[in-house]
C-alpha cells in the first residue's frame, strides 16, 4: 500500500518536469517526499531484446551492459531503474587507489 501512494505522487510528474535540470531520482524525491540515502546497482551483460533493440538500433541477440539500480530512502525502496546500454555507446571505469 506505501509503494501504491508512492507511485501515485509520482505519477503526477509532466513531462515538463522531466525535461528540466533536476535528475528524475531528485524529482522522485520531491514527490514522495523523501530523501534518497543510498542506492544498489548491479551491471551485467544482456542481450538486447526486442524492445532495448528498437530503442539502440541494434539487432536482438546483440550483447548489451544492463544496469540495474534501487534507490533507498532509508531501507524502503524508492525508485527502480532498468537501464540498457548500447555496447559502442557505454564504457564502465573504476579506479581504485590504496
Amino acid at each position: 500500500m506505501r509503494s501504491h501512494r508512492l507511485r501515485q505522487r509520482a505519477d503526477k510528474l509532466t513531462p515538463q518536469d522531466l525535461d528540466g535540470d533536476l535528475p528524475v531520482v531528485r524529482l522522485v524525491e520531491q514527490a514522495a517526499n523523501v530523501r534518497i540515502t543510498r542506492a544498489e546497482q548491479t551491471i551485467e551483460p544482456d542481450c538486447a531484446g526486442v524492445v532495448a533493440a528498437e530503442y539502440l538500433e541494434i539487432s536482438e541477440d546483440t550483447p548489451i551492459l544492463h544496469v540495474q539500480r534501487v534507490y533507498f530512502a532509508g531501507d524502503r525502496p524508492i525508485e527502480l531503474a532498468n537501464v540498457r546500454y548500447h555496447p559502442n555507446r557505454y564504457r564502465y571505469a573504476i579506479e581504485f587507489k590504496g
